[in-house]
Formats: C-alpha cells, structure tokens, sequence
C-alpha cells in the first residue's frame, strides 16, 4: 500500500514539472516579439505605413494559428 502511495505521489509531482523549452521555438519566439516591438516603436514614432503592416502581421496570425493539439506542446 505505502508503495502505491509513493508512485502516486511520484506522479503526482512529476506531473507538475514543466517541460522544457523547445530552443527552436524558443527563438521563434524571441525573434518574432522583435519584430512586434519594433512596429510598435514605429507606429510611436509616426510611420505613417506601419498600420497596414500590423493589419496584415495581425490577420497572418489569425490565419496561421496552431491546430489545438499543437498548442500545449508549445
């Protein structure tokens, strides 16, 4: 009984450790929030053609979303 009790909790705490990061989508990641940042700054600083190029970035994004199943391995 005592253990069945151990694996449980084994399980139990094994189940709470996060995964580690996939380093390729990690970067992915990083560079684009860059690119993000860097229309924002244009967009503060008065480009008047950054807004078409944040609609568009911005309708990519809906478009080409990860299929559910994908999302929680990212």
């Amino acid at each position: 009984m005592i253990l069945q009790q151990l694996d449980k909790r084994l399980s139990r705490i094994a189940a709470k450790v996060p995964e580690k990061p996939n380093q390729e989508a990690e970067a992915a990641f990083k560079a684009i929030i860059t690119y993000l940042d860097g229309l924002a700054a244009r967009k503060a600083a008065g480009d008047p053609e950054v807004q078409k190029e944040i609609e568009g970035v911005s309708e990519f994004m809906k478009r080409n979303t990860l299929p559910q199943k994908f999302k929680s391995k990212c």
